[in-house]
């Protein structure tokens, strides 16, 4: 059995999620996609992409991916769904809310 420790673990879904977000935000415009809602699409995206990085590392470190592996990406990849839909927005709402305070403040010193 394989020790993880957990900064592997939150950088490997901080990636995961990096890369799903790239690939909605580029893909989401395609004729078949557009129909569907993003956050649909971004959940499909993030349980592809885990999947196939759960059989990617299996096949890099020479050990099986067992069917419960498989459940458990399944089920990380909501996570790292929720993380590339709302992670981005919620980013750019502290960023807006601080540098309009940066802007007030300076603009008050005057």
């Amino acid at each position: 059995m394989c020790e993880f420790d957990a900064l592997a673990i939150i950088g490997v879904t901080g990636v995961l999620s990096f890369f799903v977000g790239l690939i909605v935000e580029l893909t989401k415009e395609l004729p078949g996609i557009v129909r569907l809602p993003t956050k649909l699409y971004a959940i499909i995206v993030s349980a592809v992409v885990c999947e196939m990085a759960l059989w990617v590392y299996a096949g890099f470190a020479g050990i099986a991916a067992t069917w419960y592996a498989a459940l458990l990406a399944l089920f990380a990849s909501f996570v790292v769904s929720a993380i590339s839909v709302f992670g981005r927005d919620m980013l750019g709402e502290i960023y807006s809310r601080y540098k309009l305070r940066e802007f007030y403040s300076r603009y008050k010193q005057k």
